[in-house]
């Protein structure tokens, strides 16, 4: 009797030791558990991602996540210690040490596409952003063509890199593009008088601003010219690792943490100088955390969030907003009613012209009208900007209407309202 229970404290004894999986470790988890260490990637200067702060502490959005992860890794293979190693990495090295060994988890600011696809994995997606441009307000540069004949600079080794480079040729637009090694030495070109502009992801460019000594004199301009996913990278082929990582992710995600994790990167001050980014979650960001996924955004086209996200559009002249048809009187947006069809297109906030996208689902649209309650423009604006920008806000909006109508839409179906809620110059057409 009691040999048998002996045996059974033994069994369970062990059976609290046993990592949550039953398969035999391999890959990454394997090398984890024999060494009690995992390597983390990350880098030096991408606010608010993954940098270090004024006492070189490494923080940032994309730390805290895995710092999520490791603490799963810890927990499933069940390790009393698990020493987190930091090794800081570049655009220009980031993917080749992940594949020599050299770092286990790269979570950074890393978009995942196709072509990185063939070369490591990625994870869930962790953030989404586009790729626009970071000026000074009185620069003069408004958009992309602006550009022309001027010096732009950028990260090397970067999405932003290759789109910039790849406009410049099939446009003859003969920039001079510079490329340096991180985000901060690029902000500095432009600061300089080196650059009039630097491209990069959007997100990445108000952290940039955050930490400027007079972040007033900058602007975040320009359409957007890709959307892309970021994910954390890990090798290739894999499976293993990838599962506990993606189930780390996803658990967060899913969780009210991920809204607190968000607040803290994005809509509260954060260090080194305590300035407050203001950059509120996308609606597709919000739906990728309900359903965690790896899919890469090359061929995204946003239906759900704004086109474009700038805090300091200029203004258009009085007579250009007088022109617009009169806006109606605001109306607060009815609720889609069951069984009615639910779309969204969105506009540049710096034209009142449909975007390609919107031109092509515009037929759609009006054929959709003709059986729906109504459609809503609402025309978005930052709490703080001046009645002008109100006005101008509410022109555009009347303005898609003029189109709406034009394409065959009754104009009795079509309301204007104005926004201050999402912190956004856009203009958004919502089908109930």
């Amino acid at each position: 009797m009691k040999t048998r229970r002996l045996v059974l404290a033994l069994l369970l004894c062990a059976s609290m030791h046993t990592p949550s999986f039953a398969q035999e470790l391999t890959g990454t988890l394997k090398k984890i558990k024999e060494t009690g260490t995992i390597t983390l990637g990350h880098r030096e200067s991408s606010i608010p991602f993954s940098y270090y702060d004024d006492k070189q502490n490494v923080i940032g959005y994309s730390q805290d996540l895995a710092a999520k992860v490791v603490s799963t890794i810890k927990s499933d293979l069940a390790l009393d210690v698990l020493t987190v190693k930091l090794t800081p990495v570049t655009p220009q090295n980031r993917i080749t040490l992940v594949q020599n060994g050299t770092v286990d988890l790269e979570c950074g600011s890393t978009t995942n596409n196709t072509d990185r696809q063939k070369q490591v994995a990625f994870s869930n997606t962790i953030f989404a952003i586009s790729s626009r441009l970071l000026t000074k307000k009185d620069s003069g540069i408004q958009d992309f063509p602006d550009l022309a004949g001027k010096t732009v600079v950028t990260t090397a080794g970067t999405t932003s890199d290759r789109l910039l480079r790849a406009m410049n040729d099939e446009k003859k637009m003969g920039m001079d593009i510079n490329t340096v090694k991180d985000h901060g030495e690029a902000f500095q070109a432009v600061q300089n008088g080196r650059a009039v502009a630097f491209m990069m992801d959007d997100a990445l460019l108000y952290g940039e601003v955050a930490k400027a000594k007079r972040p007033d004199e900058w602007a975040v301009v320009g359409k957007p010219q890709s959307f892309e996913a970021y994910g954390c990278m890990m090798r290739k082929d894999d499976p293993q690792f990838k599962e506990i990582v993606d189930k780390a992710l996803a658990k967060v995600m899913k969780s009210p943490d991920m809204q607190k994790l968000y607040a803290k990167w994005f809509l509260s001050p954060i260090p080194p100088k305590g300035l407050n980014l203001n950059f509120p979650m996308s609606p597709h960001l919000a739906k990728t955390f309900q359903n965690p996924n790896d899919q890469s955004l090359e061929t995204f086209v946003p239906t759900d969030m704004p086109a474009v996200a700038t805090r300091t559009p200029a203004p258009k002249p009085a007579a250009a907003v007088a022109k617009a048809p009169a806006a109606e009187p605001t109306a607060p947006a009815k609720e889609s009613s069951p069984g009615k069809s639910s779309t969204a297109i969105d506009f540049a906030a710096d034209s009142t012209a449909l975007s390609a996208s919107a031109k092509e689902s515009i037929t759609g649209l009006t054929e959709q009208a003709q059986q729906a309650n109504r459609i809503v423009l609402t025309g978005y604006a930052d709490k703080q900007q001046s009645t002008d920008a109100k006005a101008t806000a509410i022109a555009r909006a009347s303005a898609v209407k003029a189109t709406l109508v034009k394409a065959g839409v009754a104009a009795e179906k079509i309301r204007i309202r104005y926004n201050t809620e999402q912190a956004r110059h856009a203009v958004s057409v919502k089908l109930q």
